[in-house]
Parts: C-alpha cells; sequence; structure tokens
C-alpha cells in the first residue's frame, strides 16, 4: 500500500511531475510504491524541511558530517552553496565536486537528491553547487573554494543533470585539462555543441581528446529522450497530457527564466527542445536537439556518436553491426536495454531498481566510460548516482602542471 506520505504538497507535486517526464512507458504507480520510491519520498521530505530554512538545513547537514556555507546569496542568479566534511584533517588536500542543476530548476530542488552530500560527508570531499552553472561561474568558484579550503586542484569533478549535464560537457570541453573526471545524467553521450548551441571547435574537440576526461553517464530507462539505446535515435516525446507536477518547489522573488544566465535568450520559433511550454511564450530556449540528417540510417547516426566519444578516451570503437543487432527482441536484456557492449558489463541493484551497466576500458585496459541505465525511472537524477559516481570519477586526478591524467586503480 502507498505510503501516505505521498500525500504531502512537496511529494504530490512531484508525483504528478512524474507523469510529464518519461516516455509513455513508466509504470508511475509501481515507482511510487517501491523501494525506489519510497527513498525518493525520503530524500523529498528532507528537501521540504530545509530548502527554506538556512538555520535547519545547517543543522541537518551537520548531523550527517558536513558544514553548509551559503554565498553570494543576494542576486538568485549569482548564488551558490558549499559543503565541506565538519572535520577536515590538518595536512591534508581534499577534492571538489561540483553539481549542476538542471534547466528551471532551483539548487534546492536537486542537492540531496543523488545522494552526493551523504558521500561527501563519508568520503571526505567538499561539494558545490552553483544556481549559474556557466564555466566562468564555475572557474570563480574554484578560486573562491581554493582561498578559504585546502582544495586538490588536481581532483576537481563535475555533475549535473540535463542542461547541467550539458554544462558539464561544456565546462571540460572549453578546459579539460581542469577537470579530473565527470558523470551526467540526461543528456546525450555527445553533441557537438554546448547548452549555448555553440559548436565546439576543432581546436577545442583535440584537447578534449589530448587530455581525456573520463565520463560516467546515467539514464533512466523510460526517460522522453533518446538516451537509450545507445545504437538507436527517436525524437523526444513530448508530454501527452498538460503536466499537473514540478519536481521544484522553491519560491524565489528573483528567479526569472528570462534573466537566467545559463538559457538561450531569442524569440527563435521553429523548434523548441523544452520539456514543457510554446516557444513564442518564452524569451529563452533550450540548445536545439542533435538528429540525424534526413533520411540518414538512425542506427549509424547513433553508432557514430558512440564511437566518437570512444575516440575522446581513447577506446576501440564498438562494432556497429553487432549493436545494430542488439535492437532483436531476442537480444539478451542488458544489450537490448542498453544497446552497446563493454569490457565490464552487469545488472546492479541499487534501491531495489535494476542498474543495466556497461563499463569501457580504454587501450591500456584502464575503465574510462560507463553507462548505466536504470529501470523504470524518468528524466530525474538517479538517487544511486552520488555513490556510483564517486566511486567511478575518485579513481582519476590530474597533473596540475602538465594536465595529464592520473589513473589510480592500482
Amino acid at each position: 500500500m502507498r505510503d501516505s506520505c505521498w500525500l504531502e504538497p512537496t511529494l504530490r507535486d512531484f508525483h504528478g511531475y512524474l507523469y510529464t517526464v518519461n516516455n509513455g512507458c513508466m509504470d508511475v504507480e509501481g515507482f511510487i510504491d517501491s523501494e525506489y520510491g519510497r527513498e525518493t519520498a525520503r530524500r523529498l521530505q528532507i528537501r521540504s524541511r530545509i530548502e527554506y530554512d538556512h538555520d535547519e538545513a545547517i543543522r541537518y547537514y551537520a548531523s550527517v558530517g558536513l558544514k553548509k556555507e551559503y554565498f553570494d546569496w543576494e542576486d538568485y542568479y549569482e548564488r551558490w552553496t558549499l559543503l565541506t566534511p565538519l572535520d577536515m584533517e590538518p595536512g591534508r588536500s581534499y577534492p571538489l565536486v561540483f553539481w549542476l542543476h538542471g534547466g528551471g530548476n532551483s539548487i534546492e530542488a536537486e542537492e540531496n537528491m543523488t545522494g552526493f552530500t551523504d558521500i561527501a560527508a563519508k568520503e571526505g570531499f567538499m561539494l558545490a553547487v552553483p544556481q549559474n552553472t556557466s564555466p566562468e561561474k564555475l572557474e570563480q568558484i574554484i578560486e573562491r573554494v581554493a582561498e578559504m579550503y585546502p582544495l586538490d586542484r588536481g581532483r576537481v569533478y563535475l555533475s549535473g543533470f540535463s542542461q547541467g549535464g550539458a554544462q558539464s560537457h561544456g565546462a571540460y570541453f572549453r578546459n579539460p585539462e581542469r577537470f579530473a573526471a565527470a558523470v551526467t545524467t540526461g543528456n546525450d553521450i555527445w553533441r557537438p555543441w554546448d547548452n549555448y548551441q555553440v559548436d565546439y571547435t576543432q581546436e577545442e574537440i583535440e584537447n578534449t581528446r589530448k587530455y581525456r576526461v573520463p565520463l560516467m553517464q546515467m539514464c533512466g530507462q523510460v526517460e522522453p529522450f533518446p538516451y537509450a539505446p545507445l545504437n538507436h535515435w527517436s525524437p523526444r516525446r513530448p508530454p501527452k497530457q498538460k503536466p499537473w507536477g514540478r519536481p521544484d518547489t522553491f519560491e524565489h522573488p528573483g528567479k526569472n527564466d528570462d534573466l537566467d544566465p545559463t538559457r538561450i535568450h531569442d524569440l527563435s520559433k521553429g523548434k523548441f527542445d523544452a520539456v514543457f511550454g510554446d516557444p513564442n511564450e518564452h524569451k529563452w530556449r533550450m540548445a536545439l536537439q542533435y538528429e540525424p540528417a534526413e533520411g540518414e540510417d538512425v542506427v549509424e547516426f547513433a553508432m557514430r556518436r558512440v564511437n566518437f566519444r570512444m575516440d575522446l578516451l581513447d577506446c576501440p570503437h564498438r562494432d556497429v553491426e553487432i549493436c545494430r543487432g542488439y535492437l532483436s527482441e531476442h537480444q539478451d536484456e542488458i544489450h537490448r536495454v542498453v544497446g552497446i557492449y563493454g569490457d565490464y558489463e552487469a545488472v546492479e541493484y541499487h534501491y531495489g531498481y535494476r542498474h543495466y551497466t556497461v563499463g569501457i576500458n580504454d587501450r591500456a585496459g584502464h575503465e574510462v566510460y560507463r553507462f548505466v541505465c536504470v529501470q523504470n525511472t524518468p528524466h530525474w537524477p538517479q538517487l544511486s548516482m552520488g555513490e556510483l559516481g564517486w566511486a567511478f570519477m575518485k579513481r582519476f586526478a590530474r597533473n596540475t602542471e602538465t594536465g595529464e591524467l592520473i589513473i589510480m586503480d592500482d
């Protein structure tokens, strides 16, 4: 029987949101009644308790071993928070992880959803959560953190959801030598432009290939976007009904999408790649979807994206015809769901849900790419992202003088 907590306002709003951010195949009520749904509810309840109350937030995070600080709070789009371990050891430097929020969301909406906060306390790293997720703002925050705390500059990591995932990719394509690894969710394996729809230059692509940024990507199995399986492509599916819920319940007088520095501001009419809305009603839009040319084989297109990512990470290409064969109903479950093969393949369980997992090694034998697709989950950060993402990212660092990638598998 459903937990009565889902009748609370914040959870009721989120319940409605679930119906509009899936591809029509999600069992929403099954999600609500699952172990995964119960943990989602628990984290949403924490969020509703602390999102407006700074003192309560500080007390809550202290109870799990973190110090929470608020910065640049006068301007909604410049504000950011920093979580650091309560007991920082003298003489030790600390990694920094960025969490970059999804489009239109406040930083309060996602702060504790991924579990990165709990993992930061257990593993001993700092977590920065900025409202403005532009590469310029991230650079400012890195310098500010380095002034206040013993930052390990060779261990700065990126993570983010949806628009924040695109922003993560944009940040390391502009400065790949600054970041040791990334974990993103709700975004393409490869798109030739950033969140502002500015194409990556050939020089930026070559630099990203030279310095390599190991990447773990996650997605929900029932997202309305063509993220999985990786061996195919389909247009995004717009909501079949008018939205009656929302993921973000935080209200702030400074919140105004027309002022958001992470959006494209224009009056474009044509394609409008946003979850909700009419392009004529907004002065902003998201970057266009990356899609095949008219008449192009969608499998060839999809695998070209996959193999471009393999090139960037010095991994062998995935065979197109082998992966095309995974579209058959008769293929095993993990290949049918993910669409490609890996050096590591497993169906793992977290919070009672299957996580279809494929890891790919570079030519030296180190796993530098991982893809995880989570059963019956929509376009929203995965609960397991902090735990799985940190386990992946912490294996990598940068030589701060040369920018060389350091892999700490031994």
